[in-house]
Formats: structure tokens, sequence, C-alpha cells
């Protein structure tokens, strides 16, 4: 059975590290193809996909434009009559509204799937433009076979308003594995020039509105006696640079696995998430963990492992209370590890995606 995976773009993040992962397992029966589009000029893109069945889009990009979102649909619909799927899995609002429409007006045999990876009701949009995709999703389910979530809360958001019925959902938790080999925290941090004796609070992630970094300046004005590291790349690089304070490091994108080890602390500060794959990887890694309490945060972070707050005075407070306790931080570090090894591994993320694509089987 062929599955066709339909994305806008192919960027470094989340959403790709999701099907980076789904698209390597080998999953009994079945075949997966991918099919994307461009991406932001600010943005880099994941070429993990040269090692799969892919199609590249030539009209599909991340903006709207009405002339190049026409010529994209019929680029689809002419992908999936030369694949022949049996699945189509959509994923982002984009490529869910494009990809399930030329699915439809191909065959209304094909099953769809649309995977919310984000949290597109709160927080990413203006007021009237969420409504506006809301009321898009909830024309969209009625031919929508099955819908995949990132987050139990996202979850619970979507169908409180109208967007697919309750027996449709079903949530998968990210699948993180460390990289089989060992991480040196005296080398890393040696590599990147950062004093063995510091304590690091980490950032990871796209420089982006609905990531609220700039507010890692502010807490980190308040803390500066602690480093605060901020890997990731996008469009507010250069606000963040602006003023920042001296214990503030920018260090582009970074590896996951070349980042978190270097840290003693992972902070997150969205303005709404699914469950951040940032975090999950930070857990992986023994991390504590401080975060904002929006959408599915806390779907990772527990009373145990960490501390989920809702303004800056509450950041602050929380870090002082794990720099300032070492066996507290150590107790939290040890219980992430915990959940991510018992909620997050690639085994439940590949065998849950297993059950989804076999019920259409």
């Amino acid at each position: 059975m062929k599955i066709l995976h339909i994305i806008s773009r192919l960027n470094k993040g989340g959403t790709s590290t999701w099907l980076n992962t789904l698209t390597k397992a080998k999953l009994t029966g079945f075949e997966q193809y991918l099919c994307f589009g461009k991406i932001d000029s600010n943005e880099l893109e994941d070429t993990f996909y040269k090692t799969r069945k892919f199609k590249k889009l030539k009209y599909m990009q991340r903006p709207i434009n009405p002339f190049y979102d026409f010529l994209a649909f019929f680029e689809i619909r002419k992908i999936i009559k030369q694949i022949n799927p049996q699945i189509i899995n959509t994923h982002t609002f984009k490529a869910g509204l494009i990809g399930r429409l030329a699915a439809r007006s191909v065959s209304k045999k094909i099953r769809v799937i649309h995977t919310f990876h984000g949290h597109l009701i709160y927080g990413y949009y203006a007021t009237f433009l969420s409504k506006i995709i809301i009321t898009i999703e909830k024309l969209l389910s009625h031919f929508t076979d099955e819908f995949i979530v990132n987050g139990t809360q996202v979850k619970k958001d979507l169908i409180k308003k109208g967007v697919g019925k309750k027996k449709k959902f079903t949530v998968i938790n990210p699948g993180v594995e460390i990289p089989k080999k060992s991480f040196n925290k005296t080398i890393l941090r040696k590599k990147f020039k950062i004093s063995p004796k510091l304590t690091v609070i980490g950032w990871l992630g796209r420089l982006s509105e609905i990531k609220n970094p700039l507010v890692v300046k502010e807490i980190a004005g308040e803390l500066p006696e602690q480093l605060f590291l901020i890997g990731g790349e996008g469009l507010l690089k250069k606000d963040i640079e602006l003023d920042a304070p001296e214990n503030v490091h920018l260090l582009g994108w970074v590896k996951p696995e070349d980042f978190w080890p270097m840290c003693d602390i992972a902070l997150l500060t969205s303005k709404n998430e699914a469950t951040p794959y940032a975090l999950v990887e930070a857990a992986s890694f023994g991390l504590p963990i401080v975060a904002s309490d929006v959408g599915s945060v806390s779907d990772i972070v527990k009373s145990k492992n960490g501390f989920l707050v809702e303004e800056k005075d509450s950041f602050v407070k929380s870090l002082r209370k794990i720099v300032g306790n070492k066996k507290l931080g150590s107790r939290m570090g040890i219980e992430s590890k915990h959940i991510w090894k018992t909620q997050f591994s690639i085994k439940q993320f590949q065998n849950r995606h297993k059950e989804v694509y076999n019920f259409f089987k």
C-alpha cells in the first residue's frame, strides 16, 4: 500500500523531524512518498528527503498566492495520478487544504489523513485569520477520514471548535532517539568557547514571533550570572541581537545533539505549541525544563521534571529555584529522561502510525 505525504515545505524544524522519523521507518506493507514545495528565503531546507522517494513541487510555497496555489493544486493532482496512493497524509495547513482538495478531486476511494503538528487556533495568527482557518478546517473535516494530532490539548481544542468528531482523532507523541554516540559536555563547551563553570540555560527553535524568543533577553537580564544559549535561525535574529545582554549568546542553527548536552536547564517561551520537539529532545538528555504553560507542552513537562509558567517573573523565579538547588535539578533531569523513555520513544511513534494506517488497509 502506498502512502503519499504532502507538506508545504521541508524547513529545519519539528514537522520535518516528524516526517524524517516517519518515512525512515520500515512500516511493513507500506511504501512511503514525500511531496513538498519551496522553503522561505530565511529558512534552511532539511535534506533528508534525498534518501527517500520524493516529488518536489514547483509552485507550492508557504506565502498565500492564489495564482501559484492554483497551479500547485494541479501539480499535486498530477503526482497523485502518477503514484496512485491508497492513503494521502497531509501536513500543515496550506498543504492540508490544497492536498485534501486535490485528493478528493482525483478519487473518493483514497483515504485521507491530516496531521496537525501545531496549534492553529491560538497564537499563530490574528483573531480574524484564525476564524477563517477554523471555518476551512471544519469544511475539510467532512472529507478527512482521520486526524493525527501532536498533543492532547491541541486535540481537545480542535474538537471544542468543531473541527472533526472525537472518534476521528488519534494523538501521537513525537518520537525522539538519541544518536548513537557519546556526548561530552566539556568538549562541546570548549568547541563553543563556554566556561565549564557556568550554569547554561538553553533555548532551541525557530526565531519567530510564535516562539517568543525576545523574552529570553528580558529573563537573562534578571539572571546575569547564568549563560543563556539560543540555537536557531529566523526572522527575529537581528531583533534578538540588538541590545542583547552579555549573557545571551546566539549560536545559529545547531543540531540538538550538539546543543542540549552543553545545557543544564531547557527553556521554552512559546506563545503556543503542540508538543514541542525541542523539549522532548531536551528531556532525552535528562534536563530539567522551564516552559510556557501553553498548548500541549504539559504532555512533556510535568511537575516532577520542570515548571510550567505564564509570564516573565515566573520564568525567572522557576529558573532561580533550579539553579539554586542542584538536587532539585538533578531529580527533575532524571524524571525528564524517564518521561522520554516511556512516552516519546521512536517505537511508540512508529507503532501508533502503523495502527492508523493499518485501519485503512
